[in-house]
């Protein structure tokens, strides 16, 4: 399945020039993208999470 969304015409270009430089169709730099930034949020999140235990004195 693929559907449309829609980019700055920045993005577009910066996507086209990844996908020129590496062989690799724009989709899939789109989707390597989206699940980096997925995986980065996910560890910043863990790593407030933990702080915040570590810091409670109660735990």
């Amino acid at each position: 399945m693929s559907t449309t969304i829609r980019v700055s015409d920045a993005t577009r270009q910066r996507v086209a020039e990844l996908a020129a430089a590496t062989g690799r169709r724009m989709q899939t730099i789109v989707d390597e993208a989206v699940t980096a930034y997925a995986r980065t949020l996910f560890w910043e999140s863990f790593e407030a999470s933990y702080a915040q235990i570590a810091d409670d004195p109660e735990r």
